[in-house]
């Protein structure tokens, strides 16, 4: 194994670590600031992403990278098994568009919340806009998608029930 390829493996075998360790603490930051979570777990998992950070720069010789750090604390999974037929039907459909709105409104509902922590005003007015215009692509993909379906239903023969024959049960 190569010098680089050792210093590969502990760089991924340290972000397994971080990732897990952020996440927790993320999160349970996320439920406090809402009212729900568990203050009582702050610093254990304080101490345990610490911990994590500090094992990856032994590892390494320097911190995660703000990529690294940023790609952990990301709860999209990029979904890439989509066959050509289900990419064209989910673009048509509107059902992308949808998921890019929530997205954004997820995002805005972060951004402000961050910035109403630490009482930035501008902060404040750029995610209500944000969330604002997030909120109309999410009203225009759902107009869109009722619209797709409606029409494949429209398209799509009807099928009526069987007629039993008499005296068969069900």
């Amino acid at each position: 194994m190569s010098e680089q390829s050792e210093a590969e493996v502990a760089r991924h075998r340290a972000l397994e670590d971080l990732t897990p360790a952020l996440r927790h603490l993320t999160a349970n930051l996320m439920r406090i600031t809402r009212g729900a979570g568990h203050p009582y777990r702050l610093v254990e998992e304080m101490v345990a992403c610490l911990r994590a950070m500090q094992e990856y720069r032994d590892a390494i010789g320097y911190g995660p990278s703000t990529e690294e750090i940023q790609a952990a604390l990301n709860p999209e999974e990029p979904e890439t098994d989509f066959t050509e037929e289900e990419m064209t039907r989910r673009y048509e459909s509107g059902w992308w568009d949808r998921e890019r709105a929530i997205v954004e409104i997820r995002r805005a509902g972060l951004a402000m919340t961050a910035a109403m922590l630490v009482n930035q005003r501008l902060q404040i007015s750029r995610a209500e806009t944000d969330m604002r215009s997030a909120t109309d692509r999410l009203e225009e993909a759902h107009e869109t998608l009722r619209k797709f379906h409606a029409a494949r239903r429209a398209a799509a023969p009807v099928q009526r029930p069987k007629k039993r024959s008499p005296g068969r049960k069900a």
